[in-house]
């Protein structure tokens, strides 16, 4: 039987040994409490930036575009003031800028100061034809987009192409690329205007009232119209516009609907 002395020494031997645990278990729950209060304070400080300006846009830069406003773009592209700049994805932004059909390409960057640029080239819009009921934009790739409500708008600033078949418009395609953008904004028609020495001769209509004849194949040429339409006073029914594309010369004479020279394109083809 165990005496009273050895009871109370295994007693007390007992009772270290449970202090040594509790005190362990207390020391690796307190361990354990730091590093989830670590964890809870960086998930704190990562909410308030992340809800915070700083963490936002601040600026959308678009450069580049003509047709399309900023606000259209900055639309398609899906982000604004309150998008998370840490969060921008480049090539997605770009992706979602070019599935519109009149843009030809889109860089995206991220600039610092929290800026995101946007380079936009669009494709040259050359007027708009009808097929069938309905209205059609042009592109200077080829491409024909159905006019609807929200680009209705650009009829206003381009000019309308009649008479001419989808292997006749290609043809004027090229040429049109080299036109400056203001110039085509300053035309309103655009006809096929067959003389008898040339069955591609086009009447372009100006929005200043002048009538303009050259050839197809010379559409380029129209950038001379300003410093040929500065002889005219202004602009008369008689009196047209001629651009030659040999000699690469644009001059004023009577208009193809004049008896006159009717008369004498008459006698020269005979």
């Amino acid at each position: 039987m165990l005496d009273k002395k050895s009871i109370i020494s295994q007693s007390f031997v007992f009772k270290r040994m449970q202090d040594g645990k509790v005190r362990k278990r207390f020391l690796a729950h307190k361990h354990r409490l730091f590093i989830v209060g670590i964890i809870i304070g960086f998930i704190i400080v990562l909410l308030t930036y992340f809800n915070s300006s700083y963490a936002k846009v601040y600026r959308v830069s678009v450069n580049g575009n003509y047709l399309l406003t900023r606000e259209e773009i900055v639309d398609l592209a899906g982000i604004d003031s309150e998008s998370n700049f840490l969060f921008v994805r480049t090539s997605k932004i770009a992706k979602k800028l070019k599935s519109n059909p009149m843009i030809k390409e889109a860089n995206v960057k991220l600039l610092n100061d929290r800026i995101v640029e946007v380079e936009i080239d669009e494709y040259k819009l050359i007027g708009y034809t009808a097929r069938g009921d309905k209205a059609h934009f042009i592109l200077d790739n080829g491409e024909l987009i159905e006019a609807n409500a929200q680009n209705l708008k650009y009829i206003s600033s381009i000019p309308l192409i009649e008479g001419f078949n989808d292997e006749q418009l290609k043809m004027i395609l090229d040429d049109f690329k080299n036109i400056d953008r203001d110039l085509i904004n300053q035309i309103s028609e655009i006809h096929r205007f067959p003389f008898s020495y040339d069955e591609n001769m086009l009447e372009v209509i100006m929005k200043d009232g002048n009538y303009v004849f050259l050839s197809s194949s010379g559409l380029d040429l129209l950038n001379q119209y300003y410093d040929v339409a500065s002889s005219l006073d202004n602009p008369k029914e008689d009196i047209c516009l001629y651009f030659d594309e040999v000699t690469n010369t644009g001059f004023t004479s009577a208009c193809p609907w004049n008896k006159e020279i009717n008369q004498n394109i008459s006698e020269e083809d005979e």
